[in-house]
């Protein structure tokens, strides 16, 4: 089996991550004007502070590990 060499397996995932990263904010975007039509900035708002919490919690379990 060989391994992957070079910067491409980084850059693909880099990719990856950025493409999958985009389309969540997009759909968090657009889930806040859903929930809350009349306040959709807050309930946007609200949805990133979530992700943003998401995120920290995931990176301090993947460290613990």
């Amino acid at each position: 089996m060989s391994t992957a060499t070079g910067p491409w397996p980084a850059v693909l995932g880099l990719t990856l991550f950025g493409a999958a990263y985009m389309a969540l904010t997009g759909t968090l975007i657009l889930w806040g004007r859903v929930l809350a039509p009349l306040d959709a900035g807050q309930a946007t708002a609200w949805l990133f502070l979530a992700l943003s919490v998401g995120q920290a919690v995931g990176t301090a379990l993947v460290d613990a590990s």
